[in-house]
């Protein structure tokens, strides 16, 4: 079934970024429709979740699979708690950081996973192993930095096979 995959990006990127990119054609390929959101204009993260919640009213839940980096998948979090997606995928989420704490019991869909890699200097990756914990989401830690762009041949092989795991 084609879904729509909606990608949010970090603080410091763009909604043309390299990862999102690199996704992008993975979910094209595969038969997916895609939207990159642009919130370059949101002063906060608070702002971020309001939009993606805004945007989300237009879709069925259960058609969408939100992928989110850093910040991004902490705004993609705080949206399934309220519109339950079909899936999601992170990579270094912001979770529980000060400012980006998650209530709790927080709504996860079934089909969740989480990139990390152990060497982030921005989110700690034992963020991540607590979120997979409190979640059940599948964990994968890679030796990368917060940009993960050591490993842009393993995430593409990753959200490859998610999104087999999702249709």
């Amino acid at each position: 079934m084609t879904k729509t995959v909606i990608f949010s990006h970090g603080k410091e990127s763009g909604p043309n970024g390299t990862k999102i990119q690199l996704l992008s054609e993975v979910a094209l390929r595969k038969g997916h429709t895609v939207r990159s959101i642009d919130y370059r204009k949101c002063k906060d993260a608070a702002a971020r979740v309001g939009l993606l919640k805004e945007i989300l009213e237009e879709y069925d839940a259960a058609s969408v699979i939100l992928v989110g980096s850093s910040m991004g998948g902490y705004v993609s979090l705080m949206a399934a708690h309220t519109y339950l997606p079909a899936a999601m995928f992170l990579m270094c989420p912001a979770a529980y950081l000060p400012g980006y704490e998650l209530p709790e019991p927080l709504r996860y869909p079934g089909n969740m996973e989480i990139i990390h890699g152990y060497e982030d200097e921005i989110v700690p990756y034992e963020h991540s192993i607590r979120l997979s914990k409190d979640s059940g989401a599948v964990l994968t830690l890679l030796r990368a930095d917060h940009r993960l762009s050591q490993i842009h041949g393993q995430l593409k092989k990753r959200f490859e096979c998610f999104l087999s795991g999702v249709e």
